[in-house]
């Protein structure tokens, strides 16, 4: 504008008809594209520059695409009840997939393939935890928060965890490390068709209902990626006994008194006035939607499509509603299947402790950005999450114990005579790999590192087969380190303790040795990793093998993991979690 504004000043001057007619042409121009922008359909889901090229048929008219757009919209007292009869829904899409219009600017985009996912997988757990994450950075971004905070605060997940996602987040996680903290998870993924508009964004929130394996699993809990875990994540589905028949359980977020007709948030054209009596007689509240928990049986999931199918009517007639908040509250409200009741969740958290919350939820306004909610996020991951690291156990013995489980395939490098083997062998493993080179004068010692035992190698390697000549599970490797972990398949074993040579060079080698044939989220455990003084309850000032402790957290720095646990012995154990894959150079 002060060019315009200077540009026809001098034109004046000038009298120069020339610059007048250029400064004309600039302002229309200005005003034009303006207006453009200001058609523009919102999507603030979306962090690319332009929107996606959108399909030929967009083109066409709407009156083609439905002939009777025009008509009156129904007035807002035709939300069904309870007691009203089922509302007359339009007709589903073909097969093919159309463009349902949703008034004279907003078009939905009916996807034309359904979605996908992998017809092998078979559950490992009753429950199950859904996350979604669609197409935008900074929402990768939230996931990345949101995993990362399950992996520091549950050590063994007894959960399945499925993303939902569309092809453009697929594609961004294959590019970072978030790829293999989901494989740390056994993460499996619903592909979703790529959402243009935003409310393709909160229809797709509720896809999960067409996943086969969905109704499988006791208990389901969907959480937005703006959440983070606060405390084992395994317990949230200990906390509640649950019922079927369609029940959603969720947390109270307002009352309805308050707030049934001053915000769109909860208010979709309004609730009718018996709905509301009928509600408030039975102690119904409002309830967020970005954390829920249900049983999924058959009636709940006929619920979740009725209800999709509900959406999209009232979303093509422009019926004002807040994204799909107002819409799972009016249909599970009204309907008496709400109970708002999970109380270990946290909305609208600050900066500040939160004991006896397990959940956390950066819920916020419509419109909010990404790039806040991750900034908050962030912090508090790193100020009151990660502080909490690594966890302190009294013994390695009861690292072990609270670490491994049944099943697990473990490999012990530096077993000598097999006295912690045994306590390996006491987790239950599928295999156990016991790795020494019995050659020469070995020596052994306690968790301590006191009672110094030196026996010839062949003695030891003879005492060990002896020790476990009863337990099938148990592979004896008579070599090196190096060779050994080498000769295993890479990404086979769950868990590695690394108790051989403690100088720096050979240490470093066995640990990334050991990163390649860990499975993500597995366990890099070694002894010795400093001297504790059990008198102080500190770490004490001169440690027995320095080089342990300057080895590992070189590792650390180099890899970006941390220490996840420690065993309090005199000489400390380290237990680190694979939580994304290690790149080095053989």
């Amino acid at each position: 504008f002060f060019f315009v504004a200077c540009e026809t000043h001098r034109a004046r001057a000038m009298q120069d008809r020339y610059v007048l007619v250029l400064v004309g042409v600039i302002i229309i121009t200005f005003l034009t594209f303006h207006q453009e922008i200001c058609k523009a359909p919102f999507m603030p889901h979306l962090t690319d520059p332009e929107p996606p090229p959108l399909p030929p048929m967009l083109m066409q008219s709407k009156r083609q695409l439905l002939p009777d757009m025009d008509a009156e919209a129904p007035p807002a007292t035709d939300v069904p009840s309870p007691t009203d009869p089922a509302p007359q829904l339009p007709p589903d899409p073909p097969p093919t997939g159309a463009l349902l219009p949703l008034g004279p600017s907003l078009l939905l985009y009916k996807p034309t393939t359904a979605p996908m996912w992998d017809p092998t997988f078979v559950p490992r757990w009753q429950h199950l935890v859904s996350i979604p994450i669609m197409r935008s950075r900074h929402s990768m971004r939230l996931l990345d928060l949101c995993i990362t905070s399950i992996l520091y605060m549950t050590p063994y997940p007894k959960f399945d965890v499925l993303i939902m996602l569309d092809p453009p987040s697929r594609a961004l996680i294959r590019k970072s490390f978030l790829e293999g903290r989901l494989e740390a998870l056994n993460a499996q993924y619903l592909m979703v068709p790529d959402p243009i508009y935003v409310d393709d964004f909160y229809t797709g929130k509720y896809w999960w209902v067409d996943w086969p394996m969905l109704t499988q699993y006791k208990k389901v809990l969907y959480i937005d990626n703006d959440v983070l875990i606060n405390a084992d994540l395994n317990d949230m589905f200990d906390a509640y006994d649950m019922e079927g028949g369609g029940h959603i359980y969720a947390a109270q977020e307002g009352e309805f008194w308050r707030m049934w007709k001053s915000t769109p948030m909860f208010g979709l054209t309004w609730y009718k006035k018996t709905d509301y009596d009928r509600m408030n007689a039975k102690g119904i509240q409002s309830f967020n939607a970005g954390i829920l928990m249900f049983v999924p049986d058959q009636i709940f999931v006929t619920n979740i499509l009725e209800m999709r199918k509900w959406m999209l009517k009232w979303m093509e007639r422009e019926i004002p509603h807040f994204t799909d908040q107002s819409f799972v509250n009016h249909w599970f409200n009204t309907r008496l299947l709400s109970k708002s009741i999970l109380h270990k969740i946290q909305l609208f958290p600050e900066h500040r402790s939160y004991p006896g919350k397990i959940l956390l939820h950066w819920c916020a306004s419509f419109g909010t950005p990404a790039s806040v909610k991750y900034d908050k996020m962030s912090s508090y991951l790193t100020t009151f999450i990660e502080p909490r690291l690594p966890k302190r156990y009294a013994s390695r013995d009861a690292m072990v114990a609270g670490l491994l489980r049944p099943q697990m395939v473990i490999a012990e490098v530096g077993c000598f005579t097999g006295n912690f083997s045994q306590v390996l062998l006491e987790t239950q493993p599928k295999e156990l790999h016991l790795i020494d080179w019995f050659k020469g004068q070995g020596s052994g010692s306690d968790a301590d590192g006191g009672t110094v035992v030196k026996l010839p190698g062949d003695q030891a390697l003879q005492m060990l087969q002896d020790r476990f000549a009863s337990s099938p599970q148990v592979n004896i490797h008579r070599n090196n380190s190096l060779h050994a972990l080498a000769a295993l398949q890479d990404r086979s074993l769950d868990a590695v303790y690394l108790d051989g040579d403690r100088g720096y060079d050979w240490l470093m080698q066995d640990m990334l040795l050991a990163s390649a044939k860990v499975k993500p989220g597995g366990w890099i455990m070694g002894h010795d990793f400093y001297t504790y003084d059990r008198v102080t309850n500190k770490k004490a000032e001169k440690s027995l093998n320095p080089d342990v402790e300057k080895t590992v957290n070189a590792f650390l720095q180099a890899s970006g993991l941390k220490i996840y646990a420690v065993g309090l012995d005199k000489q400390t154990s380290f237990a680190i979690r694979l939580m994304h894959p290690v790149f080095w150079f053989k």
